[in-house]
């Protein structure tokens, strides 16, 4: 998922909705943790998909502050 940060803000406010439904468990990854393989990185935001929009953290890279691309996969290990 790419997000646009034009604001500056440190974290976004976005829905899941396309990708999951109520009740799913999740984990949302920012594609530049993700070094070697999905199992080493940290996820960035987990849970319980409730519906509406969940605040994601927006790192500000210097290499590209305005803008952060998100993983978000099923999380089965819960």
């Amino acid at each position: 998922m790419a997000v646009f940060n034009w604001d500056g803000a440190d974290k976004v406010n976005v829905s899941l909705s396309k990708a999951l439904k109520k009740g799913d468990r999740y984990a949302v990854y920012n594609c530049l943790d993700i070094r070697q393989t999905i199992g080493q990185a940290k996820p960035v935001l987990a849970g319980a998909y409730e519906g509406g929009e969940v605040p994601l953290p927006m790192r500000k890279d210097a290499s590209c502050p305005d803008f952060d691309a998100f993983l978000v996969l099923p999380d089965t290990k819960r």
